[in-house]
């Protein structure tokens, strides 16, 4: 009420909920991140430092005090408003200077509403983050069935903070406990980035979000840390494939030793379907003959004695006509595919089997 109260007051007071420990306040801050220290030049902080309030004078900015840091120079002004406007433009032209200087606040969440939370670390690749956030809070902390969530916001100069606040001071305790702090950490195992839920003054106060240590340091060690598992795992790589290089020679002698033992196998085949086949032939072509002979006339005596001979050449062509079907068989069996596709039969041709021939005279 108090705050209300003020305000109403006198509206060129800016009332709000205090951010930080005392002295930590960077509401006032103008940074100019461009003016870091040089060390070619060290005076150039300083001299710099003297161009920006000769500048803020002539622009009837007043200034409560400046200071020179790793992040810059910065002014701290007199009035918030005249931070907004500066902040606002983006970019300001400073005398002394061949080009506008970027300009940005200092790094501190504004309070908004009483005990106020924030989780810190939200990634910025995952839309629906903060909505997983809010029914988590909801889920979590209930009295009576109801959520004791009062309400959340995004802050508009820290983009991964989701800031809420609760209804009750008990409830707000609970959000900060340990056991809850416990309880986050587990659910959110798989985002590393998110930082348990803190007050706004806390993470003001301590910087959560500054860089501890020595960037290039750590850096190194994590380079020397990636090259070490490189090597180990090319290593591993190595062995592996002369592993496999071993087996595949090792696989190949066996295929080509079976391979060896199927060609001889089908070229057996294959040679004795050809001797057969043609054998085949030459008992068809005697048929022939036996029949023309029989059609143009032959001697009565020599009748009977040609139609015998038919009758034995029958039955050896349905005798080979049944051994040359089982050959085919057992060369599709080894190699799956007809005597048209097979490679030519060797060289030495197996001599073909025995069949009668036409009687003298026939």
């Amino acid at each position: 009420l108090w705050l209300t109260a003020l305000s109403k007051y006198n509206s060129d007071w800016e009332i709000h909920w205090t951010p930080a420990k005392h002295g930590t306040d960077k509401r006032s801050w103008i940074r100019f991140p461009e003016l870091r220290d040089d060390s070619t030049n060290p005076s150039f902080q300083s001299e710099s430092r003297d161009k920006l309030l000769r500048w803020a004078k002539t622009k009837a900015l007043p200034v409560s005090s400046s200071f020179l840091g790793k992040g810059g120079v910065t002014l701290s002004m007199a009035s918030p408003h005249h931070v907004d406007t500066v902040v606002n433009a983006g970019t300001v032209l400073v005398p002394g200077f061949p080009n506008p200087l970027r300009v940005a606040r200092g790094r501190q969440i504004e309070i908004c509403n009483a005990f106020e939370i924030v989780i810190m670390g939200v990634p910025d690749d995952y839309e629906d983050m903060d909505q997983l956030l809010k029914e988590w809070i909801t889920q979590n902390f209930l009295v009576d069935g109801e959520s004791t969530l009062a309400g959340y916001r995004a802050s508009p100069d820290e983009p991964e903070a989701f800031i809420f606040h609760m209804t009750t001071w008990k409830a707000t305790k609970a959000v900060l406990s340990q056991s809850t702090r416990k309880l986050f950490e587990a659910d959110f195992a798989k985002y590393p980035t998110l930082i348990y839920p803190r007050t706004v003054h806390e993470v003001n106060t301590t910087g959560v979000w500054k860089i501890v240590g020595n960037i290039c340091g750590d850096f190194a060690k994590g380079a020397d840390s990636m090259n070490d598992t490189i090597k180990a795992l090319t290593r591993r790589i190595d062995s592996m494939e002369d592993r496999n290089q071993k087996q595949h020679k090792a696989t190949h002698l066996q295929l080509a030793a079976v391979t060896s033992t199927l060609q001889s196998r089908a070229i057996l085949a294959q040679s004795a379907e050809l001797g057969l086949t043609r054998g085949l032939s030459n008992v068809r072509a005697n048929k022939t003959a036996i029949r023309m002979k029989l059609l143009m006339g032959m001697e009565p005596e020599k009748v009977a004695e040609a139609q015998a001979m038919m009758a034995e050449f029958e039955e050896e062509e349905a005798s080979l006509q049944s051994k040359i079907d089982q050959a085919s068989r057992n060369f599709l069996t080894i190699v799956g595919g007809h005597v048209s596709q097979l490679q030519p039969a060797p060289l030495s041709n197996p001599a073909p089997p025995s069949v009668p021939t036409a009687p003298p005279g026939i």
